[in-house]
């Protein structure tokens, strides 16, 4: 089992310690909301800290996904034009 100490920023795991930097600024530099972020590092359980970032990244990639499929319109544009001026 992991153990998260948020205080001390270390992570705790089968007797070793690995650093580890889980604080707000962290947190808002991945883009996370701050009142998400503060939710977040009320955690006490490592699982639930580890639910929560997953939950935030499943949005980050459901972002990427819209954006992706923006990216592709605009290149679909871009082709028919060209062909349009050929």
């Amino acid at each position: 089992m992991i153990y998260v100490d948020l205080c001390l920023h270390f992570l705790f795991l089968r007797g070793g310690i690995i650093f580890v930097k889980l604080d707000i600024q962290s947190l808002l530099g991945i883009g996370m909301k701050p009142d998400e972020a503060e939710i977040l590092l009320q955690y006490k359980n490592s699982d639930d800290v580890v639910r929560g970032l997953r939950v935030f990244r499943s949005h980050i990639l459901e972002d990427i996904h819209i954006r992706q499929q923006a990216v592709d319109k605009i290149d679909y544009i871009i082709n028919r034009l060209k062909r349009e001026i050929i």
